[in-house]
């Protein structure tokens, strides 16, 4: 009986130590199923409250020469960050976020039906000649300085509060082109480019009028003014410099739409950027001894003018009433970028 009793004793003890460490030392196999398959080795990670952004757009950084997987938050953030002084107002900024989300979402689903070799897997690069200006953080933070936190705080928030806000024409994405400064009238696809789009067509934008650097010149010498027709293939011969040049022939909205340079017609836009214009509205005049190009605007003049909508802004404009003036015929809709 006496052994009986040991023998007794001593398994409750075991029990005791052993139902402890079982406990401490094993996760219920419910808990475990409930992990997701990727989950990191390191469980902290999982209590910290972090997650993973989903990925929304790859982006091409040109300069680098790879590529990013971005959240769409974290990729307008960037091009905000790129393209608009941060001070500009809020409404302003929230149609920036909305044409900016937009334009990406209309290029991803082009890159996507038609894949350039360029962007290397990408949906779009941060080019803003080809798809639009974008920066990292970190740049933003060397770009803000002191202000970097605050400046962040906003522009966060402001991107936020238009999540997923697409502009659309008939039910389609659209292109939501923009640009810094008009000149003083936005103009047409058709003009600038030679395809007729509908809500792309010239509005008034008066408002770029005020804007610092509306008005710019730029001069060369004789022989600076003839390397550049070179670059165009056209030579200048002549005793008459002033005979070189003509009355160009201009778009509704004032842009030059094709100009005859020594008895050889190109257009606008190669004259912008054989000669480094701000844009394509510009007058040419030979004067002391120099040609001198007097530009009015920055950029291509197509779609909404970011000058002119701080401008609307000031003024009490929504960012709606912004978007559905230099796109017309638009209506705003919530878009999933991942939806198609």
């Amino acid at each position: 009986m006496k052994n009986f009793y040991l023998v007794l004793i001593i398994f409750m003890i075991v029990c005791l130590l052993v139902i402890p460490i079982t406990a401490v030392g094993e996760r219920p196999q419910d808990a475990l199923e409930s992990l997701p398959s990727s989950a990191p080795a390191d469980v902290s990670d999982i209590q910290s409250g972090e997650s993973m952004a989903e990925t929304d757009f790859i982006v091409y950084l040109t300069e680098e020469d790879k590529t990013a997987e971005l959240s769409a938050q974290e990729y307008l953030f960037g091009v905000i960050a790129c393209e608009i002084p941060p001070d500009y107002p809020d409404e302003a900024i929230k149609a920036q976020a909305v044409a900016a989300y937009t334009s990406a979402c209309y290029q991803k689903k082009r890159q996507r039906g038609n894949p350039s070799e360029e962007l290397k897997g990408a949906d779009l690069s941060d080019n803003p000649s080809t798809h639009q200006g974008y920066i990292t953080k970190e740049q933003a933070k060397e770009k803000w300085g002191e202000k970097y936190e605050e400046h962040a705080a906003r522009i966060t928030a402001l991107i936020e509060s238009v999540k997923n806000k697409a502009l659309v024409y008939e039910g389609g994405i659209i292109n939501a082109a923009y640009y810094a400064i008009s000149s003083g009238k936005t103009e047409s696809a058709a003009a600038v480019w030679g395809t007729e789009v509908p809500y792309l067509q010239p509005v008034e934008s008066v408002g770029d009028l005020l804007a610092p650097g509306y008005l710019t010149t730029v001069s060369y010498t004789l022989d600076e003014f003839k390397e550049k027709a070179a670059a165009l293939d056209i030579t200048l011969e002549g005793e008459d410099p002033a005979a070189f040049l003509s009355d160009p022939e201009r778009s509704e909205s004032g842009m030059v739409v094709s100009y005859t340079l020594g008895g050889q017609t190109v257009t606008g836009q190669q004259m912008r950027s054989a000669y480094s214009l701000r844009s394509a509205n510009f007058d040419l005049a030979y004067v002391e001894d120099a040609f001198t190009f007097t530009v009015r605007g920055y950029g291509h003049d197509v779609g909404m003018s970011q000058f002119g909508a701080k401008t609307m802004a000031e003024q009490g404009s929504s960012y709606e009433d912004i978007l559905k003036w230099y796109y017309i015929g638009c209506e705003i809709e919530d878009y999933d970028v991942n939806a198609e």
